[in-house]
């Protein structure tokens, strides 16, 4: 690893002038584990792409620092592939920018497995990723649907709820234009049908998780009611409005039916 480092860091960052070498470095420095390395990489796109790409692609990287050690998956260099230079249509470069994509989506609805617990280091890097991700989002640039789904899970994460909240009740108040999003950016062999079975449910799952975790109670319930009424068949709903219930002094609440008085309760 240590000679590794040094034939990859042989290269200035400032040197590289175009978006395929800056690219290609990026996934070197990923090798070795060159975290500023990574990031000075994506500061030198300032000029090559609009400032809202290029800090979507800073917050992503810093999103990606943060967690990916933590998932129970191989950490291959592929995750690291940034999306720069002409879009991959096919080939194995298109599989795995519906892979990346995929792990992103999955990891925003909090879908993926940990295998190690966050260190202060990870959370200043999520705390980096929600200051990037929110600048690319307040840029005017259009921003991927990632882009809302990782500042989610990086509120989550470090115990900002109510921000979380927000962001997963953005998805759901424009989930037409959301999923057709994640659609497009995933690319060809997106799958619209099976992603609106979990996808959907995720975020008001993590809707639910961020108000209760906030303290805002009352929030969650209306938030699990909704999802109740939105994913009738989804496993899972009337049992964490059985668990919200239970923490207020007085449940009003039964499968089915939302109750005006406890003496009414069966």
């Amino acid at each position: 690893m240590g000679h590794l480092g040094y034939l990859v860091r042989l290269r200035d960052p400032e040197t590289c002038s175009d978006t395929i070498n800056i690219r290609w470095e990026i996934v070197n420095a990923s090798a070795v584990k060159d975290y500023p390395r990574i990031l000075a990489l994506c500061d030198q796109l300032k000029g090559m792409v609009p400032d809202g790409e290029r800090y979507y692609l800073r917050g992503r990287a810093h999103f990606l620092i943060a967690l990916l050690h933590t998932w129970d998956i191989d950490e291959s260099l592929e995750h690291w592939d940034m999306l720069l230079g002409p879009p991959a249509r096919g080939g194995l470069r298109g599989m795995w920018r519906w892979l990346n994509n995929s792990l992103l989506i999955a990891a925003g609805i909090q879908k993926m497995a940990t295998r190690e617990a966050l260190t202060d280091d990870d959370r200043d890097h999520l705390r980096d990723a929600m200051k990037f991700l929110e600048k690319a989002i307040n840029s005017g640039w259009e921003p991927p649907a990632t882009a809302r789904l990782m500042l989610a899970r990086c509120c989550a994460s470090i115990g900002h709820g109510s921000n979380a909240a927000k962001h997963y009740q953005w998805m759901l108040d424009h989930k037409s234009t959301f999923l057709q999003s994640c659609e497009t950016e995933e690319g060809p062999l997106s799958d619209a049908d099976d992603r609106e079975g979990w996808l959907c449910p995720g975020i008001h799952s993590c809707l639910v998780d961020s108000y209760d975790e906030a303290g805002e109670l009352d929030k969650a319930i209306s938030a699990a009611k909704v999802w109740i009424e939105a994913c009738p068949d989804h496993l899972g709903t009337f049992e964490r409005m059985a668990r919200l219930q239970q923490k207020r002094p007085d449940p009003t609440w039964t499968p089915g039916r939302w109750l005006t008085s406890p003496a009414t309760a069966t």
